[in-house]
């Protein structure tokens, strides 16, 4: 009897732990996404882009409640939009239907992949790599 209570108090307590913790990850991930990201590096299917220098003034700045503005320096205009990060995808409204990958996200640095068909129907992978100011 004292076997089977165990384990019933051991099955509660990891699924209590598991689901605590799958609920943790979109939030902290939102939490290190506010603020500005400047645009530092580019590929195209793993061929580095070299940066226009205006390219290099191109932002994204993650505000809370899920708003974003996107600012191209180079045609110096700036979109608002929304933004979320759900099922390990980061979408950005304006950018809809293509979703983001995120490949890597630190306090500093904001790397993310975006998969797209080009007119030939060839798959193309864009990863863009932002620095936090």
């Amino acid at each position: 009897m004292k076997s089977k209570t165990f384990i019933l108090i051991n099955a509660i307590l990891f699924f209590l732990i598991v689901s605590a913790c799958s609920k943790e990850e979109p939030d902290r991930v939102d939490d290190l996404l506010i603020g500005l990201w400047m645009l530092s590096e580019k590929t195209v299917d793993s061929e580095p882009i070299i940066l226009d220098d205006c390219e290099k003034q191109s932002s994204l700045e993650f505000h809370e409640n899920n708003l974003v503005t996107i600012y191209d320096a180079c045609n110096e205009t700036s979109i608002n939009s929304g933004w979320i990060y759900r099922y390990d995808m980061l979408n950005i409204a304006v950018h809809l239907p293509a979703g983001y990958y995120i490949d890597h996200l630190d306090n500093t640095t904001l790397k993310i992949s975006r998969y797209d068909l080009s007119t030939g129907g060839d798959r193309l992978v864009t990863t863009l790599t932002y620095l936090k100011q």
